[in-house]
């Protein structure tokens, strides 16, 4: 219903007034972690949308714990530090999270030895485990001295003089059904969907089942990092959509003409999606509107073929990257998608 409204250009004016105005709200007066981070000596990755659940037909995390497992050991020895931007785990699903942390006690292990190093972890909450912004006990067992937070404002620094700021946050800030209608939703999920989900041991790796809804949500989320007032140049980095999104300057093998346009992962999605419903989906993402490289999507850490995907902040660039795991065949290994000059990137945005 929500996405046949978005057909409309005053429906997504509304939508995209109200995800600006809580990604404002966030900004201005949330729970925001502040940090800075020299790009050309530290390094960040950014990973969301694990949805870790109960190891059952609806679970769909365990294709890609490999994969993940594999991501946070090559960054722990690389020397990462570790952001998780939400939905980690999958508290709409699953009724209370003693059995997600049990079953994947390894992998917070694994997120454990960024925390144990001072300044080298941080965790914020989605909608799928907002449970940890009220009831955090449980995962504070697990992970002793964590806090939680909706957003993190990073300043990048590059030799000492300041590049701009990023701001992470999930994303569902502002949504119908992923905020405001929360608790209906978790309860719909949870005993409708968890169930029939569970019996057909399929992976569902979309938070949005119409993709115009998905694309007038991407859409918002840029047009507020876009159109902010600000005095000084901000990025915008998100996960909640599931879709791998890097608005940057050509970089790699793309060339002038094609600035807009998402990587070949990305691009092959669409295509996908469209050629199977070409009734109600886009055929692309609205590439041609993101004229300015301020937003950029992690993707999410849940896709049905066992990979997963990220963004880094590294080496003076930021980058997307998946970590693919062929289903056994080869250990998964990392693969850049894209990637830009931070440098550039602020720079061609405006003042």
């Amino acid at each position: 219903m929500l996405g046949s409204l978005m057909r409309f250009k005053f429906a997504r004016d509304l939508y995209s007034k109200r995800v600006c105005k809580r990604l404002t709200e966030v900004y201005d007066t949330g729970k925001v972690r502040e940090m800075s981070l020299d790009v050309e000596t530290e390094r960040l990755v950014v990973l969301s949308d694990q949805h870790k659940g109960a190891r059952n037909g609806a679970d769909d995390f365990w294709r890609c714990e490999p994969a993940y497992c594999a991501a946070l050991g090559y960054y722990l020895v690389a020397g990462f530090k570790l952001c998780i931007l939400g939905d980690a785990e999958e508290l709409w699903e699953v009724e209370t999270p003693g059995p997600i942390l049990d079953h994947y006690k390894e992998v917070l292990a694994l997120e454990k030895e960024f925390q144990d190093e001072p300044g080298q972890y941080v965790r914020c909450w989605g909608n799928h485990d907002l449970h940890w912004r009220d009831e955090p006990s449980a995962l504070q067992q697990r992970l002793p001295g964590l806090e939680l937070f909706e957003g993190v404002k990073l300043h990048l620094e590059q030799g000492g003089e300041e590049l701009g700021e990023a701001f992470l946050v999930h994303g569902h800030q502002g949504t119908i059904e992923s905020e405001q209608l929360h608790k209906v939703s978790k309860q719909a999920v949870g005993k409708i969907y968890a169930p029939i989900q569970r019996w057909r041991k399929k992976a569902s790796t979309t938070p949005a089942r119409d993709w115009r809804l998905r694309d007038a949500h991407s859409l918002a989320m840029y047009k507020w990092a876009a159109g902010r007032d600000r005095t000084a140049p901000l990025l915008l980095i998100a996960g909640h959509t599931h879709e791998p999104i890097f608005s940057a300057p050509p970089s790699l093998d793309q060339d002038a003409d094609q600035a807009a346009v998402p990587p070949a992962w990305a691009r092959a999605q669409a295509e996908a999606r469209a050629a199977k419903h070409p009734d109600r989906s886009t055929k692309t993402l609205r590439y041609e509107e993101m004229k300015t490289a301020c937003y950029f999507n992690t993707g999410c850490c849940s896709y049905g073929d066992g990979s997963i995907s990220g963004l880094e902040i590294c080496d003076g660039k930021i980058r997307l990257v998946s970590w693919p795991w062929p289903w056994g065949k080869d250990p998964p290994s990392r693969v850049t998608l894209d990637e830009a000059s931070l440098s550039e990137v602020f720079k061609a945005l405006p003042a």
